[in-house]
């Protein structure tokens, strides 16, 4: 951009994940990356969260959580009041009973900044366990004219 990038405090830019279901692991959030000549002032929201995996059903364990994303800032002057989240979502829930055969251990979650988390395994005795929570994603401030990159 060759001018200033401004979100306000309602303000809002959203790349996250989606929520698993059946099993399935969590989306991963997205990557969202801000260039400028000038400057950049988030005084809004910039999410790129991951989603929950799905919780257990009878045929399957439960779905790991999607890893957080990847959010760059790149302008000579930066200034963030506002909030930045990257987290990595839930695992999901596993208070369904794996009973059903053929049977599935749980997804793993999505990735893109974060790793996203392991699934379910499913023992022998339908006990489920190792289902993980995804991990955080990254922020990356660089504090230069982009056009001087190229």
């Amino acid at each position: 951009c060759k001018n200033n990038i401004l979100i306000n405090a309602s303000g809002s830019l959203l790349a996250t994940g989606g929520n698993g279901a059946n099993g399935s692991g969590g989306g991963s959030g997205g990557i969202i990356i801000l260039a400028s000549k000038t400057n950049i002032t988030n005084s809004g929201t910039i999410s790129v969260n991951g989603a929950s995996g799905g919780a257990s059903v009878s045929r399957g364990g439960a779905g790991g959580g999607g890893g957080g994303g990847f959010v760059h800032l790149l302008a000579p002057t930066v200034i963030s009041s506002g909030s930045i989240t990257r987290a990595g979502g839930a695992a999901g829930l596993t208070t369904v009973a794996v009973t059903a055969s053929p049977r599935f251990g749980g997804g793993a979650g999505g990735s893109c900044g974060g790793q996203g988390g392991f699934g379910a395994d499913v023992a022998a005795g339908n006990a489920q366990s190792g289902v993980q929570n995804g991990q955080s994603g990254h922020l990356l401030t660089t504090n230069a004219d982009p056009t001087s990159l190229f």
